[in-house]
Parts: C-alpha cells; structure tokens; sequence
C-alpha cells in the first residue's frame, strides 16, 4: 500500500490505465521510453497504477511486458476514491504532481506527445518553495 505523500521530493508522473483497455496498451511503449529517458534522473518518478478489477490480467501484462518503473494496480473502495478525488472518467489518464505532491495537471499529455518532456523539463527547473523563519516564503534554486 502507498500513498502519493511516499513519493514526496519527486515530480511524479502518473499513469492510470487498465489491460482490457486499447490506447493505456498503446502508451506502453512511449512509457518504457519516457523512463528510459528519465531513469538515471533522482528527480523524477514514473508511476503505473492499473484499474483493473482482475489482478491475474494485470499480473499476466507486467510478466510479459517487464515494465521497469514501479506498477500498482487498485480496485473497490480504492478505485472510487481515485476515480473520484482525480475527476477520472476515462483512460489512459496521466497527471502530475510536483515535488510536495500537489497537482500540476490531472491530465498531462501523453507519453507519446513529443511536447511531453519539454513540458516535464519545465517542471524540474522551477524553484521549489520552502518555508523560512516564521513561516516566510524562500525559494530554493537548484
């Protein structure tokens, strides 16, 4: 079980998608790509979260694509909340969030945009905010 707080300190790109569903399937090649591209950089995590109700057809997938960035798959009681707190109504659906886990986008482009990392590059470059002394506002650059 984890929670997007376990990811805190990372922009985190997140995929939603589902086995029986076309254009998720689609993506994963972009996706292997897009970690390829970003799997040596500590600033930057990608995530697959499957919606499947069946574990078995998810298990099956990621035994014969072997994918490399970390999988979790939710269902029930889960599921809703996702669906709901993210305002999903379809999939593929990808989101990001920056490094204090708030939201960037609830729907980022896909990995198969060529504008995506660009867009991703922009977010790793802007100064984070920390907290000063009696609550003011600094920010940190790189």
């Amino acid at each position: 079980m984890v929670k997007l707080s376990d990811f805190k300190g990372k922009l985190v790109y997140m995929d939603i998608w589902a086995t029986w569903c076309g254009p998720c399937v689609e993506e994963i090649p972009n996706m292997e790509k897009l970690y390829q591209h970003y799997k040596d950089d500590p600033r930057i995590l990608l995530v697959s979260v499957s919606v499947d109700s069946k574990k078995n057809l998810w298990e099956k997938k990621l035994d014969e694509d072997k994918p490399q960035w970390p999988q979790y798959i939710v269902d029930g009681a889960l599921k809703d909340k996702l669906y709901n707190e993210y305002i999903i109504t379809g999939i593929p659906r990808f989101m990001m969030f920056d490094s204090e886990g708030r939201i960037i986008t609830i729907n980022a482009m896909r990995p198969s945009n060529g504008k995506l990392i660009p867009f991703i590059e922009e977010q790793l470059s802007k100064p984070k905010e920390i907290k000063g002394p009696g609550g003011m506002k600094m920010i940190k650059l790189k």
